[in-house]
């Protein structure tokens, strides 16, 4: 995004932890970084586990970076037109306090937003589409009609917010686990779009129009503005839309399309894959990868590694691990047995391109966000099995409304998450996923009418895809130009 917006014009400075600059300096030098008007700081700090303990640790790593601005500031010197915040940020908008430099105390509390204090615009950035935009959008309205409550660390009222227009094809069951692990935490995503003065979206209109429409049409209710909505999708690796890959495999090694998710490992894993895609028959092979957060349990991995062998199916699996050897995870022999019809690499890929290769036909995936729009961008269809998170919900926006994804099981979630559903309900939750159940879910994809029904749907969904962000009327590069307009007149 950022990449977007500068060659669109627009100053970006890019504000995280050190380590994480680290690894985009990797990428680029500091004379393509000045040509792109792109400024990285780095801060210092420490994550903790969460998402949201992370949100709240960056706050405090923040504070001296924003002290300085605010110095610059009164004293006259060129600053940030705007700012633009991850939904988790909550403290760029609410209960910022900068005790060195307001009187703050018990008796006479003085808080400021960032943005707000800075007197400059502030948008509010979902990474992950409009599902969740609007499921906290119309949260926040249960809440304030008291439909929707707190209660003992616990939601009440769940049942309710499927029901949000827009979201008519969502299942209660959809919902986000963490609606329920951290309530407190997740109302305050929909009190912190309150008041933005953009929406910004990985997105495109084609493929969640209903949703963004809903989005759009109850947005600037409570804000002090009119808000307005950005959807900038599919966002990818290139500086800007009409950038396309210079190589027929699809991988390359540049600044404009490599990932940092795979820095580490692009050379070996990245070019290893790729010549084994190139030995392959066209549209014969399943690309297996959970992304970079969630893992398989120990059991669930065998069982998928036999299900993998036993479908007779080639494939390509991106087995997520910290220090353990592939061969210390699969069953004894592995790869072996599975030969030259399989590949498992350990370490990271580039997805995005990997996908495109003439090899792939579907996609084995825990459908995040990020996934499933390389599944869209590269027209394949996507065997679904979510894990947590707003997985479920991508998967039956896929599944549902677009019919480019096959559930492969009914059940909830990993490991990771079954331990939060018992805390919550109470209830010992089955979420294992034998063996044949796995094994039919290939064999319908890779063979069975469905998985063709699929593929010629994801090709079709593709198309619209490309036409969102090709050109200058695509949906998405209009929609990207209205956002730096919209940047611009906040300098008026």
């Amino acid at each position: 995004m950022g990449e977007a917006l500068s060659c669109r014009g627009v100053t970006v400075t890019f504000v995280t932890l050190s380590k994480y600059i680290a690894q985009i300096r990797k990428l680029y030098t500091d004379e393509q970084l000045e040509k792109q008007r792109i400024n990285l700081v780095g801060l210092d700090g420490v994550e903790r586990g969460n998402i949201f303990e992370k949100a709240e640790d960056l706050k405090l790593s923040f504070k001296p970076y924003f002290e300085e601005l605010l110095r610059n500031q009164k004293a006259g010197k060129p600053g940030p037109t705007c700012v633009m915040a991850d939904r988790f940020l909550f403290w760029t908008k609410l209960g910022f306090t900068l005790h060195k430099l307001y009187v703050c105390d018990e008796a006479n509390p003085k808080q400021r937003d960032v943005a707000m204090e800075l007197q400059i615009g502030w948008y509010l950035f979902f990474s992950n589409g409009s599902i969740e935009a609007r499921l906290h959008q119309y949260s926040q309205k249960l809440y304030s009609e008291g439909s929707l409550r707190i209660s003992e660390g616990t939601i009440v009222g769940m049942d309710n917010v499927s029901k949000a227009p827009g979201l008519e094809f969502l299942r209660a069951e959809d919902l986000p686990w963490s609606r329920w692990a951290y309530p407190e935490e997740t109302k305050k995503v929909g009190e912190f779009m309150v008041g933005a003065d953009g929406l910004v979206l990985n997105t495109f209109e084609e493929l969640e129009r209903s949703v963004v429409n809903s989005l759009r049409e109850n947005l600037a209710s409570g804000s002090h503005r009119d808000a307005l909505v950005f959807t900038i999708g599919p966002l990818s690796s290139e500086c800007n839309f009409s950038v396309k890959s210079e190589q027929s495999d699809g991988l390359s090694t540049s600044p404009k399309q490599a990932h940092i998710s795979f820095l580490d490992q692009l050379e070996d894993d990245g070019q290893k894959c790729v010549n084994w895609l190139n030995q392959q028959p066209p549209s014969s092979v399943l690309y297996v990868c959970f992304g970079t957060v969630f893992s398989l349990e120990q059991r669930q991995i065998e069982a998928l590694a036999v299900a993998l062998e036993d479908s007779q199916e080639r494939f390509v699996w991106v087995l997520r691990r910290d220090s353990t050897d592939a061969e210390d995870v699969l069953p004894p022999n592995y790869e072996t047995r599975i030969g030259d019809r399989g590949l498992v690499l350990g370490g990271w890929v580039p997805q995005p391109q990997l996908l495109t290769h003439p090899s792939i036909w579907g996609f084995l995936s825990h459908c995040g966000w990020s996934s499933c729009l390389d599944s869209v961008k590269a027209g394949v269809p996507v065997l679904a099995w979510p894990q947590g998170a707003d997985q479920h919900a991508n998967a039956r926006l896929l599944e549902s409304v677009w019919k480019t994804a096959i559930l492969i099981t009914q059940k909830k979630g990993d490991a990771m998450f079954h331990q939060v559903a018992a805390d919550v309900t109470g209830k010992e939750l089955d979420m294992f996923v034998d063996h044949d159940e796995l094994e039919a879910g290939i064999r319908l994809l890779m063979r069975g009418q469905e998985g063709r029904d699929a593929r010629e749907r994801a090709i079709d969904l593709r198309r619209k895809a490309n036409a969102a962000v090709d050109g200058s009327d695509g949906s998405s590069v209009v929609s990207l130009q209205r956002l730096v307009d919209h940047i611009q007149t906040l300098r008026a």
